[in-house]
């Protein structure tokens, strides 16, 4: 709704911008670990009616929750001569997959991954509390585990895209818009760098399998999130126990990214796949039939 759409705008311009773009408002969410139901608790344990909703109608847990959210850039005259409405589009669709990415990140690198805030907020536990916040600490282990490796992956993504895709082929756009003379050729030029940001992005039409797969990542770490800031008290086994299908969903997800972009690399020579695929799986980590680590201990 409209209403809601200028509230969350208006919200949007006071967020920490440079810690990435978090999904605003109160988070109700749910999740589970080991059976047990954990957020967004109400009267008797029971997650009230539209838990993992944010306070504008937002899934705290849904990648295109700031899918509302556009890039707009109104060329007037005379860079309307230059600047076409398929390049625009095509910076648009750049923004939106970096929008994805960052907030994931910021979403993992503020969880309260061993409940150090909410002991804060609740102001210590009494005489009880040096055994209860070991216990919290063992158990949130294997999810700061799992928390540092989808970071990783983010990261890698994030750093390839930015450093090794858009930097370089802004630099070579630059140097080649310096040597134009005629208005034509800088809005073909231009139209030609936006193709090539698409393609080098994993947004063109070939690599959407690749794009599906790693926005389930991306899910999988706002997902991660809400575990984070409200683990159920349960035993260590049961919380290692479900950090542990967590991780074969991840291992799952990772290598069909790997094998579609070393697939796709060496049919279309593309060099900066393969780098990809080496930043995201160091020292061949994913390649290990059948590996992964246990985080019981």
């Amino acid at each position: 709704p409209p209403v809601a759409a200028r509230s969350f705008a208006l919200e949007l311009r006071a967020a920490p911008l440079d810690h990435g773009v978090p999904p605003l408002g109160r988070r109700e969410v749910g999740g589970e670990v080991g059976g047990a139901e954990v957020g967004g608790a109400g009267p008797g344990g029971a997650v009230p009616r539209g838990a993992g909703v944010l306070g504008h109608g937002l899934d705290a847990t849904d990648v295109s929750a700031l899918g509302l959210l556009r890039l707009h850039f109104c060329a007037r005259w005379p860079l309307a001569l230059v600047l076409s409405e398929a390049a625009l589009e095509a910076h648009e669709r750049v923004f939106h997959l970096l929008l994805q990415l960052r907030r994931s990140r910021w979403a993992l690198e503020t969880a309260d991954a061993d409940g150090a805030e909410r002991r804060r907020v609740q102001g210590g536990m009494g005489s009880s509390g040096g055994a209860r916040e070991r216990q919290e600490r063992h158990s949130a282990h294997p999810w700061r585990v799992l928390r540092a490796e989808v970071l990783h992956i983010i990261g890698a993504l994030y750093s390839h895209l930015a450093l090794g895709v858009i930097n370089p082929e802004w630099k070579a756009f630059s140097q080649r818009a310096a040597q134009l003379t005629h208005v034509d050729a800088f809005r073909e030029a231009h139209e030609a760098f936006s193709r090539r940001l698409l393609h080098r992005c994993l947004l063109g039409p070939r690599d959407a399998a690749i794009r599906s797969a790693i926005e389930t990542i991306l899910a999988l770490a706002l997902r991660l999130r809400v575990q984070l800031d409200s683990l159920p008290v349960v035993g260590a086994q049961a919380h290692a126990a479900s950090a542990m299908r967590w991780r074969a969903e991840l291992r799952e997800c990772v290598r069909f990214v790997l094998d579609a972009l070393r697939a796709a690399g060496e049919k279309e020579s593309r060099r900066e796949l393969l780098d990809l695929c080496r930043l995201l799986s160091f020292n061949d980590y994913y390649e290990r039939e059948g590996f992964i680590v246990d985080t019981r201990t």
